[in-house]
């Protein structure tokens, strides 16, 4: 079978979910042939293209706007299967009119941060193709449920899965600090600020406990958040990674002792699903997309939800980084909840079915 994946170039989790699926097609050893189509207004990210050589996954990158280069492509290649993350289904319909194969259109954007155009895509993009995934289950009285009855959009629940091999604990070394991280892209929608913000309001504290931040990712705000903690004399408890590859990725988390999460909407995040695979502590946003991640073990769960208030997210973070026993509760329930719910093995199975 020949499958091709239509993924955003830059930064984003639908590339994780895309990369996800290969992983889980390998373990499970299913004979796919595996192709990537880049495509948007950012360049092509260098660690995209390392991943795709690994994995021996035969790329493409295609910039905005360039529909008869996108249309004789994919004439040239013939494919059973277009997985569509995410982006405009129009090119692929058409194709789709002329040359057997299946669309299958992959919903990643959060329901909190969707502009008018988002919700206007979501239909056309669902009308046109063969199956519709979401990435998290939603309640029956949201609004994208409503519009799919409305609309008589059938849609198949998958949650993203994590490769567990790839995403676990390590030896780590003994060190003098206990560090957060977030990884994220730095657009108005992630609430780095609201970490900035709890560590000049509670500077003392950070420092005398040794606690520093880790940020991973780039984007719009990023240079803005940068100016900010130099101005606020804060830098010697923040870090600024920029984009990490798949490698140093595994490796960030590794040194991790606590992961943060915050942000105005999320779908099934990537990021907080890398974290629990490597059995860290989580604290993320109590938003609708985290909340169908939280998972039980004899009733205690795989991370902590709070509101996006300082003084809420900064009380988590004390209760944490002062008790072990709460780090080992949390470390448990977290490597558990990927393993028995969200392995790459149990998306790639899933999504298999609609192949």
């Amino acid at each position: 079978m020949k499958i091709l994946q239509c993924v955003y170039s830059g930064l984003g989790g639908n590339s994780a979910v895309a990369f996800s699926l290969v992983d889980g097609a390998k373990q499970l050893k299913k004979k796919i042939e595996f192709h990537f189509l880049f495509g948007g207004k950012e360049k092509l990210l260098q660690s995209h293209k390392i991943d795709c050589i690994k994995n021996d996954i035969s790329f493409k990158y295609f910039k905005k706007n360039v529909f008869f280069s996108l249309l004789r492509f994919l004439k040239s290649e013939r494919f059973n299967v277009i997985i569509i993350h995410d982006k405009l289904i129009f090119p692929y319909f058409i194709y789709k009119l002329f040359y057997r194969v299946k669309l299958i259109y992959v919903h990643h954007t959060p329901d909190e941060t969707k502009r008018f155009i988002d919700w206007v895509s979501f239909i056309i993009n669902s009308k046109l193709s063969d199956n519709v995934v979401l990435v998290s289950k939603r309640p029956k009285r949201n609004i994208l449920i409503k519009l799919c009855n409305i609309f008589g959009i059938k849609c198949n629940i998958i949650n993203n899965g994590i490769n567990t091999h790839k995403f676990q604990k390590k030896m780590k070394k003994v060190r003098n600090h206990f560090l957060l991280g977030m990884a994220a892209r730095f657009v108005k929608e992630k609430k780095q600020d609201i970490l900035l913000n709890i560590i000049v309001k509670n500077i003392f504290y950070f420092r005398k406990n040794k606690i520093k931040l880790s940020l991973a990712g780039s984007g719009p705000t990023l240079k803005k958040y940068i100016k900010k903690t130099n101005m606020l004399k804060v830098n010697d408890c923040v870090k600024f990674e920029g984009n990490l590859n798949t490698s140093n990725l595994v490796k960030w988390y590794d040194k991790l002792d606590l992961y943060l999460h915050i942000s105005e909407g999320e779908t099934s995040s990537t990021s907080i699903l890398q974290a629990l695979s490597f059995g860290l502590p989580v604290v993320a946003s109590k938003i609708e997309g985290n909340i169908n991640l939280l998972k039980f073990n004899d009733r205690r769960p795989n991370m902590i939800l709070v509101k996006n208030k300082n003084e809420k997210i900064f009380q988590k973070i004390k209760i944490i980084k002062e008790s072990k026993s709460v780090q080992k509760r949390l470390s448990i329930n977290s490597r558990y909840s990927i393993k028995t719910f969200f392995s790459s093995k149990t998306m790639f199975n899933k999504y298999n079915k609609l192949f």
